[in-house]
């Protein structure tokens, strides 16, 4: 079976068709169906063709999605928003030393029970190395996101964390950093915000403008 067309765009039908016009004429059943099918397909594009397109974007006449002029300044403000998010990102993973390679501790404590009272009995720190941080993750649409990866150096069992927001701690954030890591380098691209396009250009309208309303950035 023949695949990458349809009934009114298959060769072998066409010459089937045309071998039975010149032995049958135009009259013949199969023939006039045929025509007639054409006929139909072509009136219905050229209806469509005449018809006023609107942006799917916008829902304004004249323009598409891919020119449409409130989709670019709608992306132009994101792309300042992560652009200033990123550079934000970038001095904190910088200052508090969480690039690859960084060692951070973490620590397990055991709980007592005495006289109706919970008490620290005993802790263990356990060391882990990040392996990875996926700069893909990092935008201010996921001010949250799992950005680095680490491995426990003894057991090998992999978690995701956050970059922390402020200098990491085992009081607040229940792991510091025990060795840091002179290693920031972020992809080409990344620091500029532009990566966020691609994101924002798959969401409608108001899921654009509620984005940058709650960031305080917002244009018509």
């Amino acid at each position: 079976m023949s695949k990458g067309h349809n009934r009114q765009t298959c060769e072998v039908l066409k010459k089937d068709i045309e071998r039975l016009r010149e032995s049958f004429g135009d009259n013949h059943p199969e023939v006039k169906e045929y025509d007639d099918n054409r006929r139909s397909i072509s009136a219905s594009a050229s209806r469509r063709a005449k018809m006023p397109r609107s942006c799917t974007y916008c829902s304004t006449h004249g323009h598409n999605r891919r020119t449409c002029p409130t989709l670019k300044k709608h992306l132009s403000y994101a792309i300042r928003l992560n652009r200033d998010y990123c550079k934000e990102v970038l001095s904190a993973i910088e200052d508090y030393g969480i690039g690859l390679g960084a060692i951070l501790r973490t620590e397990d404590q055991t709980l007592g029970w005495h006289k109706n009272r919970h008490f620290i009995q005993g802790s263990r720190h356990t060391l882990w190395m990040i392996v990875e941080v996926d700069w893909d993750a990092i935008s201010f649409l996921n001010p949250n996101g799992r950005a680095l990866r680490c491995r426990n150096m003894s057991t090998g069992e992999e978690i995701e964390i956050s970059v922390p927001k402020m200098q990491p701690s085992l009081d607040i954030h229940s792991w510091e950093v025990a060795s840091p890591s002179a290693s920031f380098d972020a992809p080409i691209g990344w620091e500029s915000g532009e990566l966020i396009k691609k994101s924002l250009q798959s969401m409608t309208l108001d899921e654009v403008q509620e984005i940058l309303q709650e960031c305080g950035r917002y244009g018509e």
